[in-house]
């Protein structure tokens, strides 16, 4: 099951717009302010996870050059088959399954539109199959969209990026269905990712058994990191020797339980041939290197289990 193409309609100032997903890149040029940032929003807000990233942002898709049109629309065309469909229907009743079944085409494509409207939030934002919208739609096309790949935008890196301490919100420990923001759900998936639970461990009396959840945290997710520096290099002869002794550290502020202190820690030699380490705060690397540590733990953490995305 995959995206084969996004239609945008009355986006901003983007009046229609199709973009195929054809090719493994796809480029997007134009000069500034004709609509690129426009057309990668639109494409990202067909994805109801990303709901909560666009309202953090506050994105807004009115066109100021023409605001009487109040709404837009995003359809994606599917590349999907019969024993796809089928495994999404069999969660419903079988008076549920009739009435989607009446709107399903015969083959092995799918157009879903989300229909965003002023007058309801982004949140509550409904999708339409053929132009039919109600709840049963609207239910079978997130289940759709939950099996497709993930959706990523990214426009700037470092205008929401990872602090050197990240506090989980007051009733994280008690509360399993807080509302958690994109870093500190990433922070929760690094935890699971990595086979451990962060409530657990942030509550964890033993001392001992803490440190160590958390030294092996950090080296899965430091293994994971330096990987991915290593592959942004163009050949390994450009890849400078001291890269592979730079690890993340994960660890609980000393003076709040629900804060987790984010370090960088690099090993070298000084000038006598000893080997030591040094702990920097990630706001102290270079640019650079934030840049890309924000890239590299959203895209391997920022979603539990999936394996296909689109950036």
């Amino acid at each position: 099951m995959n995206y084969h193409k996004f239609k945008i309609d009355k986006y901003k100032a983007v009046k229609n717009s199709e973009i195929a997903i054809a090719f493994d890149s796809i480029p997007i040029i134009g000069i500034n302010e004709s609509g690129k940032s426009s057309v990668l929003e639109a494409i990202t807000r067909f994805d109801f996870r990303n709901d909560q990233i666009a309202e953090e942002r506050a994105w807004k898709f009115i066109n100021r050059y023409r605001p009487e049109e109040d709404d837009f629309s995003v359809t994606a065309n599917i590349d999907i088959n019969d024993t796809e469909k089928q495994t999404v229907l069999a969660i419903f009743t079988e008076a549920e399954q009739a009435t989607l079944n009446a709107l399903l085409p015969s083959g092995n494509s799918l157009t879903i539109k989300r229909i965003f409207r002023k007058s309801i939030p982004s949140l509550n934002s409904p999708y339409s199959i053929s132009d039919q919208e109600n709840t049963i739609i609207d239910n079978f096309c997130r289940e759709i969209i939950q099996k497709l790949p993930r959706i990523f935008y990214f426009d700037n890196f470092l205008v929401s990026p990872f602090p050197n301490t990240l506090e989980m919100p007051s009733d994280y420990i008690t509360n399993a269905d807080t509302v958690l923001t994109e870093l500190q759900g990433t922070l929760e998936n690094i935890f699971t990712i990595s086979g451990f639970d962060l409530r657990v461990t942030l509550q964890e009396s033993d001392e001992n058994t803490k440190d160590a959840n958390f030294t092996e945290v950090s080296r899965l997710v430091s293994a994971k990191l330096i990987t991915d520096w290593k592959n942004t290099h163009i050949s390994k002869n450009e890849l400078d020797s001291a890269v592979t002794d730079i690890s993340v550290k994960l660890f609980q502020n000393r003076l709040n339980s629900l804060f987790v202190d984010i370090q960088i820690r690099e090993k070298f030699k000084d000038e006598n041939g000893d080997e030591r380490e040094l702990p920097m705060p990630l706001n102290e690397r270079s640019q650079g290197f934030r840049w890309f540590f924000n890239f590299a733990v959203r895209k391997c953490y920022g979603t539990r289990g999936e394996r296909k995305f689109i950036y």
